[in-house]
């Protein structure tokens, strides 16, 4: 829940701004846990390219686990 201010048709305004950055907020945090995981460093070498390519499908794994955390 956010803290409305203003009143009338403008408290509207203010409520969804607020649930908005909040969001956004919020998914860049968890997108800094992600990208500061070892893991998903470890995902985006070259080498890990080459040798999971063309179908991904161990990357796609790891990538699960990783969000799963």
């Amino acid at each position: 829940m956010v803290e409305i201010i203003t009143k009338g048709d403008y408290s509207y305004v203010e409520e969804a701004s607020k649930k908005y950055y909040k969001k956004i907020a919020d998914n860049i945090q968890l997108i800094d846990k992600y990208i500061n995981s070892k893991e998903f460093l470890n995902i985006l070498t070259v080498d890990n390219f080459k040798n999971d390519g063309p179908n991904f499908v161990n990357n796609f794994n790891d990538l699960d686990i990783i969000q799963k955390k």
